[in-house]
């Protein structure tokens, strides 16, 4: 079989999945660790590099719109090309493609250069650390725009006591225990969702939580409070995992009526029914408004 053959199936288009002569021109070596998979689809290969990083879901999925739109830039005299069929390209043909020099970072930037700042610099990280998987890196002169940061909300005094008597009164089990966390450790929801009962140390009134914003473990302190809200929660807890059917969610601090981990969704229509009962309008409060309170 011919390498052509070999790199592009049959019934593709060969000419869409072509790189530039010009870009095979361009002597780019490909880093070690990689000439192994050398005749793998770069997409698969990525994908599973993300996942070994133990990168989210919602990553994955940002970092995937930066690379559709990158990839599928068109340059001067090349034909439009499709995202499915830019998946199977070998990686090492997707190396020479990736090339920074060739110019598509330059017509890429210059079609976001509309969005918000932050989507922006959401759309560079996923190049980055594209090229740096693939063997290449972010040019220099590529600039991150500024955003300008507002405070974020926060909940008056009056309106705090409300939402605590809310969520001690309410009839869900899981209110009190996640306002009285959330507020005494200002966790993200996310972090929350992902905290695990070993996680919680009483002893030292202190938590691990594993793989936070940038992937990064760090230890949380609480108080009292916290320790009296986990405890009056555990034995519900005990009677919820006798449902649960995942055996990484039996390790949960927090489990849903079905006996599955708490998600951030969940979680924000716990805090949507309390903003209706302590008469606190929606728009006012979020698990992210009281991580700052």
């Amino acid at each position: 079989m011919r390498e052509r053959d070999a790199v592009f199936p049959k019934g593709i288009d060969v000419n869409l999945l072509s790189v530039d002569r010009g870009i095979n021109e361009i002597e780019s070596k490909l880093p070690l660790r990689l000439v192994r998979i050398s005749d793998l689809p770069w997409f698969k290969c990525w994908l599973q590099q993300l996942r070994t990083e133990k990168k989210s879901e919602h990553t994955i999925r940002s970092y995937i719109v930066s690379i559709k739109t990158f990839t599928t830039t068109k340059l001067p005299n090349e034909p439009q090309r499709v995202w499915e069929n830019l998946q199977i390209i070998s990686v090492e043909k997707f190396h020479l493609f990736c090339n920074p020099d060739n110019g598509r970072i330059d017509a890429w930037l210059n079609e976001i250069s509309k969005l918000r700042p932050s989507t922006i610099n959401a759309r560079i990280a996923g190049i980055s650390h594209l090229l740096k998987w693939i063997g290449h890196s972010i040019p220099d002169w590529v600039q991150r725009p500024s955003r300008s940061r507002s405070l974020p909300k926060t909940l008056g005094k009056s309106e705090l006591k409300k939402l605590i008597l809310a969520s001690k009164q309410s009839e869900d089990c899981l209110a009190s225990p996640i306002v009285t966390i959330m507020l005494d450790t200002g966790l993200r929801v996310s972090e929350l969702c992902g905290l695990d009962l070993d996680d919680i140390d009483f002893d030292d009134l202190s938590a691990l939580v594993i793989g936070g914003k940038g992937e990064k473990d760090r230890t949380v302190l609480f108080t009292n409070s916290t320790v009296v809200a986990i405890e009056a929660w555990k034995p519900m807890r005990k009677s919820r995992l006798e449902l649960c059917k995942k055996s990484e969610d039996s390790r949960a601090l927090f489990l849903s009526s079905r006996g599955n981990r708490m998600n951030p969704r969940s979680v924000q229509k716990i805090i949507d029914r309390l903003a209706d009962a302590a008469d606190i309008p929606k728009s006012r409060i979020s698990p992210h408004t009281l991580r700052h309170t």
